[in-house]
């Protein structure tokens, strides 16, 4: 059911539940082991190697909300273990706990990098919904209280303010979104509306909806789905905490502009989800991401394109095996599956077994 700590969510049943709970199976028979490139020293324990760029993850992109999406979805107690265990690394380690030099920074996670600390905070990492998914999971203070303490600095700093990038924007608003729908406390909600209105005025293209980005092409900007879709979530979030109407009109805007700049003209679902760019090949990989976005967007505005396009995505993905990993942009698929099941129409039979 919902709850204030989970968001939308459903136990896993009928044939989407089993696809997830399959994928789970088929491609993490060992959480906690060879699952995942897990540290083994004691300053890496709990934290993942990152291939892309043989460095370490701190995080990236959501590890913790993707463990806590996993054992929602598997009941499995290894991933909320998995979850604890990555938390712990990412306070003790990962987290800035003193600096002279940047007192802004204290209490922020280090980006991802060669020894943990080698990278300054960044704001896509910049998450509080994971540490908040741990805290409750296992009625740990600690977690809860640093969850807060990254919120509340982020909220006093203004940071990402004046940001150009929609990540960016994107991370930091999810984390006063999660700490406002936590607490109620005034400080988050004023501070995710100047950053909301930061998005409006400065980023998003009134006329498209869209909010330019370069990640792919330097030469043209233009939407961005798996990262826009970070955006789109915490948005959702807020507004069903405040009721901003602002923040539901951007959500929805950034909706439409994925199905009119990214989706294959006539063919609902088929959206290039990596970039903008023409010349990419199309990658349904984000898609597990970008469809519960999609379904806000129907549930704000009832438009049937929205809630086809999601289901397609979906149907895509399964059909593709493209189902994105644990460790990167999976986290949102409790709230997927809550909107597959709510509309009753299954995803079709396959192997799961890419990425």
């Amino acid at each position: 059911g919902e709850s204030e700590v989970w968001g939308k969510g459903l136990p896993p049943s009928g044939e989407t539940g089993k696809v997830l709970t399959e994928f789970l199976q088929k491609n993490y028979p060992d959480p906690l082991g060879a699952s995942f490139q897990w540290g083994k020293t004691l300053r890496d324990y709990g934290d993942i190697i990152y291939q892309g760029t043989d460095s370490w993850r701190n995080g990236y992109y959501d590890v913790r909300q993707g463990f806590a999406a996993a054992y929602l979805i598997s009941g499995s107690r290894e991933w909320a273990d998995a979850l604890d265990r990555t938390v712990r690394h990412y306070l003790d380690v990962d987290t800035i706990h003193w600096s002279e030099a940047h007192p802004d920074h204290v209490g922020l996670p280090h980006g991802y990098g060669i020894n943990h600390t080698s990278m300054d905070p960044w704001n896509p990492i910049t998450r509080a919904n994971g540490v908040f998914a741990a805290a409750h999971l296992w009625a740990n203070s600690e977690y809860y209280d640093a969850a807060l303490k990254m919120a509340e600095q982020v909220a006093r700093t203004g940071r990402a303010v004046g940001a150009v990038s929609v990540r960016d924007h994107a991370g930091i608003l999810m984390t006063l979104a999660t700490a406002y729908r936590e607490t109620g406390d005034p400080l988050f909600k004023e501070a995710g509306k100047r950053l909301i209105e930061d998005i409006a005025e400065n980023r998003v293209d009134p006329r498209r909806g869209t909010y330019p980005e370069v990640h792919g092409n330097w030469n043209y900007r233009g939407n961005v789905p798996w990262m826009v879709a970070q955006l789109m979530e915490p948005l959702y979030i807020f507004y069903e905490a405040t009721g901003d109407v602002q923040a539901a009109s951007l959500m929805v805007g950034l909706a439409d502009s994925i199905l009119a700049e990214n989706q294959t003209r006539g063919v609902p679902g088929d959206i290039h989800g990596y970039s903008h760019n023409p010349h990419f090949t199309k990658n349904s990989g984000y898609h597990v991401l970008i469809a519960p976005c999609l379904f806000y967007a129907y549930d704000l505005t009832g438009d049937e394109s929205f809630k086809e396009a999601a289901q397609a995505a979906w149907e895509q993905t399964v059909r593709e095996e493209t189902i994105n990993s644990v460790i990167n942009c999976f986290w949102n698929t409790p709230a997927l599956l809550y909107y597959l099941r709510e509309f009753e129409r299954s995803p079709p039979k396959t192997d799961t077994g890419g990425q």
